[in-house]
């Protein structure tokens, strides 16, 4: 039997490869893929800057504006809720991504000098809660592992099988109109 010819797409670029008899796989599968030419020194190096261009596109690349959230353990269950916030500056060079978070704060009596007086703490739960901002430095390698950008113009199917918080059906609005939302919030934070 002669071998056969047969076209197969890779990553996108079709490659010829010859099919040829063998006796060592299992009855119904023998065939082996073998390429019909050696590729040259030149073409090995524009697949590895083609696979190096393709990894860097898969890291996270992180615009002002960009609606980011981690995930958070509550009472030691793991990724039981999220933190959202907000990229409001991205420096490249020392490579540090600015974030705008939004917590929950609420008022907590406390008992020592000053009874009555309340402070400020981190929420837990929904009770007299009311929200603030803070502004927190990350590392560009900290974001990048920790903190996901949540998808805009999301099919609703795609939405139902992810977990709430995490996909967003609307359009993104302009990078203006998401900045001057948080300035605001920012001002008018109580």
């Amino acid at each position: 039997m002669s071998p056969q010819k047969a076209d197969v797409i890779d990553d996108g670029i079709t490659k010829d490869i010859q099919i040829k008899e063998t006796n060592y796989r299992d009855p119904n599968r023998n065939i082996e893929t073998t390429p019909l030419t050696e590729s040259t020194d030149e073409e090995k190096k524009e697949d590895e800057a083609a696979a190096t261009s393709r990894d860097e596109t898969q890291k996270v690349k992180y615009e002002v504006g960009d609606h980011v959230y981690t995930w958070v353990s509550y009472m030691g269950i793991p990724y039981a809720t999220q933190q959202h916030g907000i990229v409001v500056m991205v420096e490249q060079q020392p490579d540090v991504v600015v974030l705008v978070l939004f917590q929950k704060m609420e008022q907590k009596e406390y008992n020592d000098d000053n009874v009555g007086k309340s402070r400020e703490t981190a929420a837990s739960d929904d009770d007299d809660a009311s929200f603030c901002m803070v502004r927190k430095k990350i590392s560009l390698k900290e974001a990048e592992q920790n903190w996901h950008k949540i998808p805009y113009g999301v099919h609703w199917t795609k939405r139902i099988l992810t977990r709430a918080g995490t996909a967003n059906g609307v359009e993104a609005d302009d990078v203006s109109i998401a900045q001057n939302r948080i300035g605001f919030l920012w001002d008018h934070q109580t």
